[in-house]
């Protein structure tokens, strides 16, 4: 008799771990929100201090990328990349 499940009983656990794991979810999204403004201002910024960094503004983004090397922002890196290579691109 205490092996026969009873339909119901354990609906407010169920519910609690499900509220759990929803804010945990939107936790995550908003990290992973702020972690997308904060590439997509470092690429803004990227864009405005490599003409002004070096003489040639594809030397200072080398100079930008070379210092993403060493920070937590991998993603960052690839970006400024892309956008190296389109202001390549531009020029030929």
């Amino acid at each position: 008799m205490l092996n026969i499940e009873i339909p119901g009983l354990f609906e407010e656990e169920e519910d609690d771990e499900l509220e759990e794991k929803k804010e945990n979810d939107d936790l995550n999204d908003d990290l992973k929100e702020r972690k997308r403004v904060a590439c997509n201002y470092l690429v803004d910024a990227a864009k405005l201090i490599s003409p002004t960094i070096a003489d040639d503004e594809i030397e200072g983004y080398n100079w930008i990328i070379d210092m993403l090397k060493n920070s937590p922002f991998s993603e960052v890196e690839s970006e400024i990349e892309i956008t190296k290579a389109l202001c390549f691109l531009k020029r030929k």
